[in-house]
């Protein structure tokens, strides 16, 4: 599958993060992806964006075309598998050209403030409020209640148990399913998206407080389960935090047979 995703020239966070996630989302399933998208230079690698092109052009041609050789344009433009057009709301619908073209409609919301927002909360803490609510005043506390609270204390709490009780050592074996997320990013939902992430971290924190492994004589077999899910968990974020699940996947991970020392993988933000 060849998937091409655009976003409008002048694009603003909210349109760069839903794009990007989708366009992570597809490589995620195996598909080849050409994300080309607009929006300000200076957000670009503040948002960890995956873009392969950038083009800030207006051209008579769809702009996301403009400058392409012919090969490229025959290869990702006509004949990919599909085309996902992230726009706003007020934006002119762009030119559809097959029925596998889709269009992902973004809230309108200029945020003058997302610079020094990602400049001083950081990337995930953004993305995730994008994504999840955009209501005012609630950046901080949510990054805190879902990202460092739930999901960080929960991964934290596993690698710490590792550490203690294996020396760090992973325990043969282990596994833990997916959260579902393609059924909700196919439709474009991405509330219920991270939702279906945040019911993972939920399902496997109730999953360690049952089990209580500190407890049992041998905690292998619980342990390697609880550190599957972070790793699933890892995978899973790429679309929606990549610069978290990364730090996560270093703690989950062992290169040298053991895991990397413990630390936080995400500390709570201050106002």
């Amino acid at each position: 599958m060849r998937y091409y995703v655009t976003t409008d020239p002048h694009a603003s966070a909210i349109e760069l993060v839903y794009a990007d996630v989708l366009a992570r989302h597809y490589r995620l399933m195996g598909a080849r992806v050409r994300f080309l998208g607009g929006g300000s230079p200076a957000l670009r690698p503040m948002l960890s964006l995956s873009y392969n092109v950038f083009n800030d052009s207006d051209a008579s041609t769809p702009w996301y075309t403009a400058g392409m050789s012919p090969s490229d344009y025959q290869r990702w433009w006509v004949s990919s598998d599909a085309r996902v057009h992230v726009i706003g709301e007020s934006s002119p619908q762009p030119q559809l050209l097959h029925s596998s073209d889709t269009i992902c409609v973004c809230p309108d919301l200029a945020l003058p403030e997302v610079e020094s927002w990602l400049r001083k909360y950081g990337s995930d803490a953004v993305r995730w409020w994008l994504l999840r609510s955009r209501v005012d005043g609630q950046l901080v506390p949510m990054a805190n209640k879902d990202l460092h609270n739930s999901l960080g204390t929960f991964v934290d709490r596993v690698t710490g148990l590792v550490h203690r009780y294996r020396n760090g050592e992973p325990p043969p074996g282990g596994n833990w399913p997916s959260a579902r997320v393609a059924p909700a990013l196919a439709r474009f939902d991405f509330v219920a998206a991270t939702d279906a992430v945040q019911q993972l971290v939920q399902d496997a924190s109730a999953y360690l407080t049952q089990s209580r492994p500190w407890e049992l004589a041998d905690p292998d077999e619980v342990l390697a389960n609880l550190l599957a899910a972070c790793r699933v968990l890892a995978n899973d974020l790429i679309p929606f935090l990549p610069d978290l699940a990364t730090r996560i996947a270093e703690q989950c991970f062992a290169l040298s047979g053991s895991l990397a020392p413990a630390r936080a993988v995400y500390p709570r933000l201050k106002k």
